[in-house]
């Protein structure tokens, strides 16, 4: 069955929504991330009224590219929907209402239009200033009422356009047409009129959207094509894998957030990252050769079987106590089973960086790749094993593959994922009232020299650090430096609570 989901705040109250459009999913102001994290599908609904504008970044316009290319239908109206239901009507994005009509003409231009100061959501939302784009449109109407002198009308819009978004009230502006000289009269009816025929411009896009919804519901129109793929760069890669989490509390915590803390915390974590990753290039290598792994239906009964998971209790247990959904595990049997059969080896991943163009033969370890591993590494182990353990370290550093998604399924899978994210939440925790207390802490102030020493120390590997990062999954040390400090801090104080993940003594 088809879902609606609705972004509100100041511009209509929860209660006229519920009453508007019964059965939706109401949500508060979108962000940048919340469309992401969306779970709506092909046929489904999604209207975009109120949005962050100040406080969090505001929502990307490659968000909704990705819910339309999904089949999702996106409307938008009245403040941050209207402006970018205006800006990506071109891609298949609707428009409700006049204000999104004068956005899309081009009578209005600047985001600030719409933008306003109001209270939480725990507070009703209600809105401390106006928008101007209401003040625009009530003074005009001022003047249509024979109220007020057009002369008047634009003085006061170009003052209302001059201050803050979060400055913008009808008081402010009544005192400053005071102090314009604008005739006693005029004032005092302006005053009259804003109070007993003031007409909220976005409020009634607002409703508009959602009769239009309502209407939809009872008689979909027929569904339009979704638009071309849409390039997939490495900034939406990024914000992709970051929606993927869940809430905890107060927190959400990405997948990305866990696999940090294995990456940083487990003493033998390279371990783990080197075999999924091996399985992951060589199950990619497989599916470009053509090869297919069994069916899903036979994967799940072999798995169900091996692991003593035939009863369906037992096995929706054993999924719910590591986080684990069904299509995550079958992707994950899937990979396996295509690495089997190409055979995940360091041979095959050499022949197959070979094939790329990375090396001429897997029997000779190139010199110009020499930085790639270490001389221990040369001396100890053969030249496919080098080539691949080079090729590993530098795939990781390209975004044409997703390697987060086998990584967190795998430890999932192997148990690790819940005790990891617990123990994020407690870091994160610990973090705040560590920046709480210390209102000038600077995370930069952290040496590179202190993070190396330390991890060095905590890891115990005799390779050369950054060879150790590439190993963990950082490419580089600005990278590790970003998620490390945190980690750093929580070690220093618990560090018998660092150590999860894949060999944790702690699990």
């Amino acid at each position: 069955m088809a879902k609606c989901y609705l972004f509100i705040g100041p511009s209509i109250s929860r209660e006229e929504a519920q009453r508007l459009l019964p059965g939706c999913t109401l949500l508060p102001p979108v962000a940048a991330g919340d469309l992401l994290r969306l779970a709506a599908a092909a046929g489904d609904t999604v209207g975009i009224i109120d949005g962050f504008f100040r406080q969090r970044p505001s929502v990307r316009h490659k968000e909704i590219l990705v819910l339309l290319e999904r089949g999702v239908r996106v409307f938008g109206a009245s403040s941050m929907g209207a402006l970018r239901a205006a800006e990506l009507a071109p891609f298949g994005m609707t428009g409700v209402g006049e204000v999104y009509r004068q956005y899309a003409s081009g009578e209005l231009e600047a985001d600030d239009e719409v933008a306003l100061l109001h209270l939480p959501e725990s507070e009703g939302s209600r809105p401390l200033t106006e928008a101007l784009v209401n003040i625009r449109h009530n003074l005009g109407r001022a003047v249509a009422a024979g109220v007020i002198a057009p002369a008047t009308c634009d003085q006061l819009v170009d003052y209302a356009r001059s201050i803050p978004f979060v400055e913008r009230t009808y008081a402010r502006l009544l005192r400053r047409a005071e102090s314009l000289g604008v005739p006693a009269p005029e004032c005092q009816g302006l005053r009259a009129f804003l109070r007993d025929h003031h007409d909220d411009l976005k409020h009634r896009d607002a409703v508009a959207l959602l009769t239009r919804l309502a209407a939809e519901v009872r008689e979909p129109t027929a569904e339009t094509a979704p638009p071309a793929e849409i390039y997939r760069t490495t900034w939406l890669v990024q914000w992709e894998q970051n929606a993927c989490g869940s809430q905890t509390g107060d927190l959400f915590v990405t997948d990305q957030d866990v696999l940090a803390m294995c990456q940083v915390g487990s003493v033998s974590y390279p371990t783990f990252h080197r075999h999924v990753s091996l399985c992951a290039l060589t199950a990619l290598a497989a599916q470009q050769h053509g090869l297919e792994p069994p069916p899903d239906k036979v994967l799940l009964e072999r798995f169900r079987t091996e692991r003593s998971l035939l009863r369906a209790g037992a096995y929706q247990a054993w999924l719910s106590a590591r986080l684990l959904t069904e299509g995550e595990l079958v992707a994950h049997l899937r990979r396996e089973a295509l690495g089997a059969l190409a055979d995940p080896s360091a041979l095959s991943v050499a022949a197959l960086l070979v094939a790329q163009g990375f090396a001429e033969s897997a029997e000779q370890y190139p010199p110009e790749l020499s930085h790639w591993v270490s001389e221990q590494e040369q001396a100890s182990l053969s030249p496919q094993e080098c080539l691949a353990r080079a090729g590993l370290r530098a795939l990781h550093l390209t975004p044409g593959i997703r390697w987060t998604e086998p990584l967190v399924t795998a430890l999932k899978v192997a148990g690790f994922y819940r005790a990891a994210r617990k123990r994020f939440r407690r870091m994160t925790a610990l973090y705040r009232r560590y920046e709480a207390a210390n209102p000038q802490f600077n995370p930069g102030a952290v040496s590179p020299e202190a993070l190396t020493q330390w991890f060095s120390e905590r890891w115990g590997s005799a390779e050369p650090f950054d060879l150790q990062l590439l190993d963990r999954g950082f490419p580089d040390f600005v990278g590790f430096a970003r998620v490390a400090v945190r980690y750093y801090l929580y070690d220093r104080q618990y560090p018998t609570h660092m150590a999860v993940g894949p060999g944790s003594a702690a699990l």
